[in-house]
């Protein structure tokens, strides 16, 4: 989930809205707010439930701009599930933020 209207305020904290609060501890849920370095990004959300989420090669971009473990780990995963999308994430990646396609090979690899 993403987008600042999953939250209350973002500065100086993210402090998300109240009824998403029981979410954060379900599932795979990761609450980030979309980087305003990627314009972008704004087109690849989408609502659902009157919560906005990103596709999968928006997340990917922010997970690669963020680079955390946690971030390589849930690149990796998420495109291991459809290899297909390696290309598809390239190639946005290549339109939208090439300086981040050196971390996208890292990534991939880390693992391995």
């Amino acid at each position: 989930m993403v987008g600042e209207e999953a939250f209350e305020r973002t500065k100086p904290f993210l402090i998300y809205r109240e009824e998403l609060k029981a979410l954060v501890g379900v599932g795979e849920t990761d609450i980030m707010s979309v980087p305003n370095k990627y314009p972008g990004l704004k087109r690849e959300l989408r609502l659902e439930d009157d919560i906005p989420v990103i596709s999968l090669r928006g997340l990917v971009l922010m997970k690669l701009d963020a680079f955390r473990a946690r971030d390589k780990e849930d690149v990796r995963v998420l495109l291991s599930r459809d290899s297909a999308q390696i290309r598809v994430v390239r190639d946005y990646l290549q339109e939208h933020a090439p300086e981040l396609i050196n971390r996208l090979a890292e990534a991939l690899v880390g693992g391995h």
